[in-house]
């Protein structure tokens, strides 16, 4: 893990790739890491009830920045809830079983944390697989929050720019 996170921290610090550039790099490290098919960057706009992804990287069929989804029927919807990674390891075999979400899209396994700005929801950075696990570990969700704070401070500079 240690590695991972020297992997990440070589990411952010590399002037020779821009704020796109890094974040695509965060999302595929975490695929690797993680294990997972699926890695999003996305916005979610609360009032709209609207999440459109902003960066993706997939192991399979692409998912198209822009595409929107309803916010109700997303795993994010519950991940912006909390001040922490949310981590399901086996949704079917979870508390969350019958959310829309896993109805959507039957992804078994999700590691996702929000991105916020000015202390309000401005988005999350997740993964997600089709396959459960056994457990997603505490480092794995740390290492997660370390990606989502990363790329929180990657989009504030790019807004900023």
């Amino acid at each position: 893990m240690s590695n991972t996170s020297e992997q990440l921290n070589t990411i952010i610090n590399d002037e020779s790739l821009d704020a796109d550039a890094k974040i695509n790099a965060i999302l595929k490290l975490g695929l690797d890491e993680f294990g997972m098919d699926i890695a999003i960057v996305s916005h979610i706009e609360e009032k709209k009830k609207k999440y459109t992804v902003l960066y993706s990287q997939t192991t399979g069929a692409e998912l198209a920045p822009g595409t929107e989804f309803d916010l109700g029927v997303t795993y994010c919807s519950m991940t912006m809830k909390l001040p922490k990674a949310l981590a399901i390891p086996h949704m079917k075999k979870s508390e969350h079983q019958r959310h829309p979400c896993y109805e959507a899209f039957k992804l078994e396994s999700y590691l996702g944390y929000t991105l916020t700005r000015d202390r309000r929801v401005h988005g999350t950075i997740n993964f997600s697989s089709p396959a459960a696990r056994d457990q997603i570990p505490m480092a794995h969700r740390n290492l997660a929050e370390q990606m989502g704070e990363a790329v929180n401070t990657l989009l504030k500079h790019k807004d900023a720019a």
